[in-house]
């Protein structure tokens, strides 16, 4: 057998052969790394063919998007998210992270970007993602980082836009204030030295966004209380910084901090259920949902009955049904499956009414505080049809903004796609998305009606 010349075994080929041989866990480790990623672009062309045959696929548009983000493909990813925002509500992370990647990819694209945290915002009440949004305004545009008057207008504006949309939210809305107070005290320290006006001005503007921040119910009010006290203390007004007294703060503050406790305290049993970790999603949603008199007099315990039914199988003796009918004055609960048939028992209507949220807040009697329980509440659940329908009736009969309700309609629309697609029409008497897009078109004519 001939041996090898020296040039053959000192080929590219052989070079890489024997560096194998002498180092097996690397080889085997670039092997793996080229089989994940082989697998990954397949995953990715099987994910795209999916989306283009039947861009209705939510989880696809999901998943295809996972995965060309953790390749960094930020053409196609973009392509993608565009397609899907087209048909569908993305989450409000999947808007954190659109807007995150396309600052790291063309942080020049400003007006672009914005308009992402735009679209954003409407699709869903989250304050994470206005916060984002308010600090890349503070950060990227270039007349409110250079503080001037336009700059600073605009994003006060921006700032009060936030409050009307999350600075209720009991748990987060806090947030909000602070970033909001944060932004004036900055303009404070731009302002000379020597314009005593000015400055007694925006130390006056200061005071009173703390002093809307302590009359409205939120977690950590003792926090924000000593807060103030502290900064009062920096304006030169003596107050125990360490102490939750209402000494030496005015009698129309402290008695709007107090009554702001009082409802926080009313709130908080509420508060804690709907937050909580260690419960089912069907379990969250039953706190938020109230017995509802509207279409059919049926409001559904966890998720909506047709959800239910679809995920039932003959092979399963489990509840398949589960709702509240209105009977007169009094609430019956209706459960049905396949071995126990039909049960209807007695439900404890003032006890119902204690439970939830939603029938808490109307019974209150502030819209405003309605209104941002349930943009929280189809924020956790998107696709809850009942909730949808419960929504928009309230707004029917008691917000009557049109451009405000038409805006819902046209979301509620977009998260509910026919209820035939669940094989459902001969289930039910109604179906829900031709009920919501009907509304919404009455909603866009009574709009115009007014131009």
């Amino acid at each position: 057998m001939a041996e090898a010349s020296d040039s053959e075994m000192g080929s590219p080929e052989n070079e890489a052969l024997i560096s194998a041989a002498q180092n097996p866990s690397s080889s085997d480790s670039d092997s793996d790394s080229d089989v994940g990623e082989a697998e990954e672009l397949l995953r990715i062309q099987t994910l795209e063919s999916e989306v283009s045959s039947d861009p209705s696929k939510y989880d696809a548009h999901v998943e295809y998007i996972k995965c060309l983000r953790k390749l960094g493909e930020i053409e196609k990813l973009r392509e993608a998210r565009e397609a899907m925002s087209a048909l569908h509500p993305l989450t409000p992370l999947m808007w954190q992270e659109w807007a995150r990647d396309e600052l790291t990819a063309r942080p020049e694209a400003f007006l672009e970007i914005e308009k992402l945290y735009e679209k954003g915002v409407f699709d869903y009440l989250s304050v994470p993602l206005w916060c984002d949004y308010l600090n890349f305004v503070q950060e990227h545009d270039p007349a409110v980082r250079e503080c001037s008057s336009e700059g600073i207008l605009k994003a006060r504006n921006l700032f009060e836009r936030a409050l009307t949309a999350a600075g209720l939210h009991v748990a987060e809305g806090s947030k909000i204030w602070e970033v909001y107070r944060e932004f004036e005290q900055a303009i404070l320290l731009t302002i000379d030295e020597n314009d005593n006006e000015a400055k007694e001005k925006q130390v006056q503007r200061i005071r009173n966004i703390f002093h809307r921040q302590l009359s409205v119910p939120l977690a950590n009010m003792r926090s924000t209380l000593l807060a103030f006290k502290a900064w009062e203390v920096e304006q030169g007004n003596v107050l125990d910084v360490n102490s939750s007294s209402m000494d030496g703060i005015s009698s129309h503050v402290a008695s709007a901090y107090e009554k702001a406790m009082d409802m926080y305290d009313a709130r908080a049993h509420l508060e804690e259920q709907i937050v909580r970790q260690d419960i089912s999603d069907s379990e969250r949603h039953q706190q938020f949902l109230h017995p509802s008199d509207g279409l059919g007099g049926v409001c559904l315990r966890g998720l909506s009955a047709y959800t239910l039914y679809h995920r039932y199988t003959p092979s399963q003796s489990k509840l398949a049904f589960q709702g509240l009918i209105l009977i007169g004055k009094r609430w019956l609960l209706l459960s049905f499956s396949m071995e126990f048939g039909l049960a209807i028992e007695v439900a404890d209507h003032a006890l119902l009414k204690d439970l939830n949220y939603l029938n808490f807040e109307q019974s209150s009697g502030d819209p405003a505080r309605v209104q941002i329980l349930y943009e929280r509440a189809i924020t956790e659940f998107p696709v809850s049809r009942d909730l949808w329908l419960d929504y928009t009736q309230y707004l029917d009969k008691t917000l009557k903004v049109a451009n405000v309700v038409r805006d819902v309609y046209s979301r509620a629309v977009k998260n509910c796609p026919g209820l035939e697609s669940f094989g459902f029409s001969t289930c039910f008497p109604w179906n829900v998305h031709v009920l919501l897009r009907e509304r919404f078109q009455q909603y866009v004519l009574l709009d115009h009606c007014y131009l």
